[in-house]
């Protein structure tokens, strides 16, 4: 009994080929959502009104799901292949435009032809795996590759909003946190004594405690406004000890 030569060979380079689609369709998903990361930007930039902002995420998400059927059955009639690459030109072309774009009407339109390029692109990346790949271990593989990227897709979002809070929280708000605990520090040190020095050597009561200035009251009754920064504390506990008056 001899054993008969598969039909074909498997294209060597279907591996390289998966990681294309996957990344596309990756890309379909993450836009789904990731835009909801920009959302506040995009308000302040167009000063866009809160009941039209929301039609940057819808009018993605209704030209996408709503042509899900009409992309797959145009790769079915067209060609998988030359659907994926009409599918992905209009994707970045919309990105693009998405990008460029200098207010909303435009940025929503663009959004929907976004919308309809991940309609078209896809159907098509599935249709390309279960064809390429043969029945059996390879394309469950490819498979769960797809569905895997897929799923990180729709889960980025939330890990680089982690990752650009982190970035906002220690290079602006801890060095915001950690100033104004210094300047609490500071003017309670203030108020422990009475004394306090400037650099040009005048000796006097704190009276008041503004936000950049300090009031002193000099020995003769005399009120002078110091900047902060001029002022420093005396060391001597027995300044501090001074009786008020």
């Amino acid at each position: 009994m001899t054993e008969t030569a598969p039909d074909y060979a498997p294209d060597p380079r279907r591996w390289q080929a998966l990681a294309l689609v996957c990344v596309a369709f990756f890309m379909t998903v993450l836009d789904g959502t990731i835009v909801t990361v920009a959302l506040p930007s995009i308000q302040n930039s167009l000063h866009v009104p809160d009941s039209t902002l929301q039609w940057v995420l819808i009018a993605y998400t209704i030209t996408f799901g709503g042509l899900l059927l009409l992309g797959g059955r145009a790769a079915d009639l067209l060609g998988r292949r030359r659907l994926f690459m009409i599918g992905l030109t209009i994707f970045t072309l919309a990105s693009l435009a998405c990008g460029l774009a200098n207010s909303i009407s435009v940025l929503i339109a663009a959004r929907a032809v976004q919308g309809v390029g991940a309609a078209i692109v896809a159907p098509a990346v599935l249709s390309i795996i279960t064809t390429t790949f043969e029945e059996g271990s390879e394309r469950n593989k490819a498979l769960g590759i797809w569905g895997a990227m897929g799923g990180s897709g729709a889960y980025t979002q939330y890990i680089m909003f982690g990752a650009i809070f982190l970035v906002f929280y220690f290079f602006m708000i801890r060095p915001q946190i950690k100033k104004q605990k210094d300047q609490k520090k500071y003017v309670e040190e203030m108020k422990k004594g009475d004394k306090v020095v400037t650099t040009a050597g005048i000796h006097g009561r704190i009276v008041e405690i503004a936000d950049v200035t300090v009031l002193i009251e000099v020995d003769n009754g005399v009120k002078i406004r110091f900047d902060k920064s001029a002022i420093s504390l005396e060391a001597s506990k027995a300044l501090n000890t001074t009786v008020k008056s």
